[in-house]
């Protein structure tokens, strides 16, 4: 009778040991404690207006590493669904542990170890947008109409 119980209640603590899984710890370990050192390059990018990638300077990495070290792990959240939109602007890190984008998303989006996850850090984007050049992509206000298109 022991024997069978084992079972199911194995099964319960594998189920709720995968549910309490903290997703988070490994991209927020890098934040805390990546340097200026482990990245080799760092490309601030956008789409709009019209495509452009800038290489950052070595102080413009140091401020960028300042603003990632500053997150905390409450500051991310896994999106276990890989949920997101097509980003307009963001930057590409070759750092000693791998690629790692961030890029903006729902609120800004990183992806690290293969893993996709939500940042909330408003200074960070602000720094995202004014490194990439970034400007809001118009919406469309109804006052051009075809007979305005040569």
């Amino acid at each position: 009778m022991k024997k069978i119980l084992l079972v199911p209640v194995a099964l319960a603590l594998v189920v709720i040991l995968c549910a309490c899984t903290n997703h988070t710890a490994g991209v927020a370990e890098w934040a805390k404690t990546v340097t200026a050192e482990d990245i080799y390059a760092a490309k601030a990018w956008r789409m709009y207006p019209t495509d452009r990638f800038d290489e950052l300077e070595a102080d413009e990495i140091k401020e960028l590493v300042e603003l990632i070290n500053s997150l905390d792990s409450e500051d991310f959240e896994y999106n276990k669904q890989n949920a997101g939109t097509t980003p307009e602007y963001g930057v590409e890190i070759q750092a000693s542990t791998g690629m790692v984008g961030i890029c903006q998303g729902r609120e800004l989006d990183i992806s690290y170890a293969g893993k996709q996850f939500w940042i909330d850090s408003p200074e960070l984007n602000d720094f995202l947008i004014e490194k990439s050049g970034w400007e809001p992509t118009p919406v469309w206000d109804g006052t051009i109409t075809p007979t305005d298109i040569p």
